[in-house]
């Protein structure tokens, strides 16, 4: 969980021959120079973007991966508003969300906030993959590379480059997986575990991660 911040910020991993810009609204295309999404959807507009792989062709794995775009940015918004927007819960069951008050995804963002961080430069997020969970029945794994190289972390207040912090901003390179359940028809992110090469957990394809 501590890593969860640069999972919604960073996007790692390893680049992708062919690559798709991902629309908040849910619609992407795939294109070999992906155009930016609209800037009152894109945070830090003028200075960050985003780069992802092309969506899954089954419609059920397409769904999951679009949600999991969604809420990827929708976090960043609430940093890039200090906050203020909260659209990033409506992706998350209650369960998640709730957590634990001190290490929780809520303290998470208000570590990022507290400490002025904004970024900037390019996230590229790669690999992303869809699987159903081995262990628990009805749950659905989303899983991706995040490579922050070129996301840099600036202070908001003046706009000057500062060194990135892993235990607030996330490692350069990690592995998300998000688990998806479903309650009363809709897809909620239930769990979200990032895997790091320095911190916590190896990462489980440093390959395709590092």
């Amino acid at each position: 969980m501590a890593a969860l911040a640069s999972a919604a910020l960073a996007v790692a991993g390893c680049t992708s021959s062919s690559s798709s810009q991902f629309h908040p609204g849910g619609a992407a295309s795939q294109t070999s120079a992906p155009s930016p999404a609209p800037a009152s959807l894109r945070p830090w507009p003028g200075k960050a973007s985003w780069t992802w792989d092309p969506l899954p062709a089954d419609p059920l794995k397409r769904e999951l991966v679009q949600l999991d775009r969604a809420y990827f940015l929708a976090w960043d918004y609430a940093i890039y508003t200090r906050g203020a927007d909260h659209k990033w819960e409506s992706y998350l069951t209650p369960e998640l969300l709730a957590g634990n008050s001190r290490v929780g995804i809520k303290h998470e963002l208000k570590q990022i906030i507290v400490f002025h961080h904004g970024f900037e430069g390019r996230e590229v997020i790669s690999r992303t993959t869809v699987r159903t969970s081995p262990s628990l029945p009805g749950l659905m794994v989303v899983d991706f590379c995040i490579n922050d190289a070129h996301f840099r972390v600036f202070d908001t207040r003046t706009g000057k480059l500062v060194p990135r912090d892993p235990a607030v901003d996330g490692d350069i390179h990690e592995e998300e997986q998000d688990a998806f359940s479903q309650a009363g028809g809709v897809w909620k992110i239930a769990t979200i575990d990032v895997f790091t090469s320095t911190a916590g957990s190896p990462l489980i394809n440093p390959r395709e991660c590092s």
